[in-house]
């Protein structure tokens, strides 16, 4: 069950995030076998953006660890902090990684990502469906960048019909029950 202040700083992010106008913004994404969760998801160019979210009430000291298992998988990965975790230095947060801070309301962006060279084929092939695996012909010797396109193209299947109703839903300010159209549950017309 997530806490009021971290429902808050999703509504807020998902509101500065839509502002790019990406392809996809997904929340409670699966990857690598489903064994982790991403916190908020972004499709934009065909790049991924994964943002990991700490609320005044999450404790930090999981976040190296889950940093670590964003990375191979992503293009761009950013953490989102609320101001009670200030300052940023204490947290030993990579200079590769995004950071955003939500205070008074607002997501601020304080440093924006790197994109990320260190893509790892073993946990992109993980990240992959079934059926998105099926079409790959032989997946041992696929590229990481194939392999890559594979996980995006996955991505946009299964959420753009729920980012889709979101868009076409929501009023102009973001509402918790919104967020349900952008949840791995909410079921694609492709699939």
């Amino acid at each position: 069950m997530h806490d009021a202040r971290e429902r808050e700083i999703k509504i807020s992010l998902i509101s500065f995030l839509n502002e790019f106008k990406p392809y996809i913004i997904a929340t409670e994404v699966p990857f690598m076998d489903s064994q982790r969760r991403a916190d908020i998801l972004m499709i934009k160019d065909n790049h991924s953006h994964v943002f990991e979210i700490k609320s005044e009430t999450d404790k930090v000291n999981r976040l190296k660890s889950q940093i670590k298992s964003y990375t191979g998988c992503f293009d761009y990965i950013s953490v989102v902090v609320d101001q009670s975790h200030l300052p940023i230095k204490k947290l030993g947060i990579p200079k590769s990684i995004g950071v955003y801070v939500y205070q008074e309301k607002a997501v601020k962006l304080i440093r924006s990502p790197m994109k990320r060279k260190d893509k790892n084929k073993k946990k992109i092939l993980s990240s992959l469906t079934s059926k998105e695996l099926n079409k790959i012909q032989n997946p041992l010797e696929i590229t990481k960048e194939k392999a890559n396109s594979h996980l995006i193209n996955q991505w946009k299947e299964k959420y753009y019909y729920g980012y889709s109703l979101f868009k076409n839903e929501m009023g102009k300010t973001i509402i918790y029950d919104d967020l349900n159209h952008l949840r791995p549950d909410r079921k694609s017309m492709i699939s």
